[in-house]
């Protein structure tokens, strides 16, 4: 017998598998259940075969902006159909509809935890904390919340990337290429040509991890095709290093020891203190960077970005989230306190909403 329920509400599935081994660890305790907002221009979003829990309702959305109509449907399913729930976790609150679910939550479930979680390394982070969009949020470490407003600051959790804690124990070699992971920008005309010079300046093969929203962006002088679907992990161990703009794999390929170049883009700024970052997209920029740069000591930053490096980001989250829900205060009593308090705060600015409109009615 279940004792309470924790809903999870995910737009795709990189968000959901960050936090999978979390929801594994909890399932002994809660009932898990999930509601799955697919983007239908993600392709990587739409094939759920091994998600391990319950979806009770799929959403698809057609564009990322506030859609009042899924926003009601979300929240009238909720209402009838989910009772008992102790925490809701919302795996991107920078995106739609994240962003626009915590005020209607709190109206169905005022008592309910709303837990955010951060998708990735590039976050619009005062967008987060101008509103209110989670009562706690569980960032990956400090390195990118230096701007948030200094009153919100003690309803931070910094956990790290639960999923990565997979990693401890890949084995690496360096198997001759160079593999290149891509985002959605730059334009394929800047990175084509780019691939191209390094395969001619390093002679070696450049293996293109296109991102899943944009499957075939990117492409080298071969075919990317056969490279698509092999584990990430394993690309990333058996290269001879990597390459990127803002993704999440530099903290994958730094965790597994391989040296990630890092190339400028509209979000360059976010990493001023990486020193691995290469000036042009050129080949001899980046190998400037491996030839000036090469001992530079990444772990600080690391630290920094992920808040552990000792691969117990599951364990962390886990008793951050069972202190918040109340049933095991002991795992962090400070969360616990807070955690009570504020519902205290909710319950009297609910009394003083009250107060007020009564009075109004008869003033």
């Amino acid at each position: 017998m279940f004792l309470k329920k924790i809903l999870v509400i995910f737009n795709n599935i990189r968000g959901y598998k960050n936090i999978e081994s979390v929801l594994d660890e909890l399932s002994e305790i809660f009932e898990i259940n999930l509601i799955f907002i697919p983007f239908t221009f993600d392709p990587s979003s739409l094939d759920t075969s091994d998600v391990k829990f319950k979806i009770l309702k799929t959403i698809p959305v057609k564009e990322i902006k506030l859609d009042n109509t899924v926003i009601q449907n979300i929240c009238s399913f909720a209402k009838h159909e989910i009772r008992n729930v102790s925490l809701i976790l919302l795996t991107d609150i920078q995106n739609f509809p994240g962003a626009a679910l915590y005020s209607p939550i709190k109206k169905i479930y005022p008592k309910t935890r709303v837990i955010g979680f951060q998708h990735g390394l590039f976050q619009i982070w005062n967008g987060h904390w101008f509103n209110r969009l989670c009562d706690f949020y569980m960032a990956f470490g400090k390195e990118f919340t230096a701007f948030y407003p200094q009153y919100r600051r003690g309803d931070i959790v910094y956990s790290g990337i639960p999923k990565l804690d997979g990693i401890k124990d890949i084995k690496t070699e360096d198997q001759g290429y160079i593999l290149y992971i891509g985002q959605k920008e730059p334009a394929p005309e800047i990175v084509n040509p780019f691939l191209l010079d390094l395969e001619n300046t390093f002679r070696k093969k450049v293996v293109v991890r296109n991102h899943p929203q944009y499957p075939d962006h990117y492409k080298t002088s071969r075919s990317n095709e056969e490279y698509a679907n092999e584990n990430l992990w394993d690309q990333i161990a058996n290269s001879s290093f990597v390459i990127t703009t803002h993704s999440t794999c530099i903290v994958e390929g730094l965790l597994i020891g391989k040296k990630v170049i890092i190339m400028p883009d509209h979000i360059s700024a976010t990493f001023k203190n990486y020193e691995w970052r290469a000036s042009e997209y050129t080949a001899n920029s980046v190998k400037r960077i491996l030839i000036e740069k090469s001992d530079w000591d990444y772990l600080p930053w690391l630290k920094n970005t992920i808040t552990t490096l000792d691969f117990n980001s599951t364990k962390t989250t886990r008793d951050a989230l069972l202190a918040i829900s109340g049933l095991q205060p002991s795992r962090n009593w400070v969360l616990f306190f807070k955690s009570y308090f504020s519902e205290v705060r909710f319950f009297m600015s609910f009394v003083v909403r009250a107060k007020n409109a009564f009075l109004r009615k008869f003033i």
